[in-house]
C-alpha cells in the first residue's frame, strides 16, 4: 500500500514538473520569436515561390494563384472575425499543440499499452463528434474526464492521477485561449472554419494539378510545416 501512495505522489510530482516544463518552453518560443521568420514572407511572395516549386504551366499558374488567393482571403476573413492576427492563430495553434502533446507523454508514463490503444481509440472517437459541435460542448470537461476513466479500466491509483493530470492539461490549454480572447466555443469553430477552408482549397488544387505535382505540393506544405516549429 505505501509503495502504490509512493507511487501517486511519484506521477502527480512527475505531471507537475512535465507542465512547468511545458509552460517554460513555450515562454522559450515566444521569446525566440520562430514565427517571425516565416512572417517576414508575404502571402503573396509564398504563392509565387510554390508556384516556381511546381513547374506549372502558364493556365495552371494563374488558377493556383487564384485559388491560395482565395483561400488566404477566406482564411484571414475567418480570423478577422475572432479578432486574431496570422501570427496570433499561428502561436496560439502551436502553444496548444505542445500543451496536448506533454499531455500524451505523461499519459504514456501513467498507462498500459492497451489502456494507450483505448485513449486513442476515444480521442478519434471525439474528434469525430466534434463535426456536431453543440453535442460535443453540452458535455462538461469533468464529465468528459469521467467517461474516459470509466471507459479505460483505470485502477484508483491510475484514476486518480489521470483526473489530476487531464483536469491541469485542460487548465492549461483553456489559460491559452483566454490570453487570445477565446471561448472552448469559439476555439472549436474557428478550427473546423480554417480546416473546411484548407480541405475546400486541396479539393481544387487536385483539379488544377496532376498526380506528379499534388506528391510536389504535398512535400512543400510538410516543409512549410516543419519550418514554423
Amino acid at each position: 500500500m505505501k509503495k502504490q501512495k509512493l507511487k501517486v505522489k511519484t506521477i502527480r510530482v512527475a505531471c507537475f514538473l512535465l507542465s512547468v516544463l511545458s509552460i517554460i518552453s513555450v515562454s522559450l518560443l515566444q521569446a525566440q520569436d520562430k514565427p517571425a521568420h516565416d512572417m517576414a514572407i508575404t502571402p503573396e511572395q509564398r504563392i509565387e515561390r510554390m508556384i516556381d516549386r511546381l513547374d506549372l504551366s502558364v493556365e495552371q499558374a494563374e488558377a493556383v494563384r487564384w485559388q491560395m488567393t482565395l483561400s488566404q482571403t477566406l482564411a484571414q476573413e475567418i480570423l478577422d472575425r475572432y479578432g486574431l492576427t496570422r501570427e496570433d492563430a499561428h502561436a496560439m495553434r502551436e502553444e496548444l499543440r505542445a500543451t496536448r502533446a506533454d499531455f500524451k507523454e505523461t499519459m504514456e508514463s501513467m498507462l498500459n499499452e492497451e489502456q494507450m490503444k483505448e485513449l486513442q481509440g476515444l480521442q478519434k472517437e471525439r474528434l469525430q463528434t466534434q463535426d456536431k459541435p453543440a453535442h460535443d460542448m453540452a458535455i462538461t470537461p469533468e464529465q468528459r474526464i469521467e467517461r474516459l476513466i470509466d471507459r479505460l479500466g483505470l485502477s484508483v491509483e491510475q484514476a486518480e492521477a489521470v483526473r489530476w493530470q487531464m483536469t491541469l492539461s485542460q487548465t492549461l490549454a483553456q489559460e491559452i485561449m483566454d490570453r487570445y480572447g477565446l471561448t472552448r466555443e469559439d476555439a472549436h469553430t474557428l478550427r473546423e472554419e480554417l480546416r473546411a477552408t484548407r480541405a475546400d482549397s486541396m479539393d481544387s488544387m487536385e483539379v488544377i494539378l496532376d498526380e506528379e505535382q499534388m506528391e510536389v505540393l504535398q512535400g512543400l506544405q510538410k516543409e512549410y510545416l516543419k519550418s514554423r516549429h
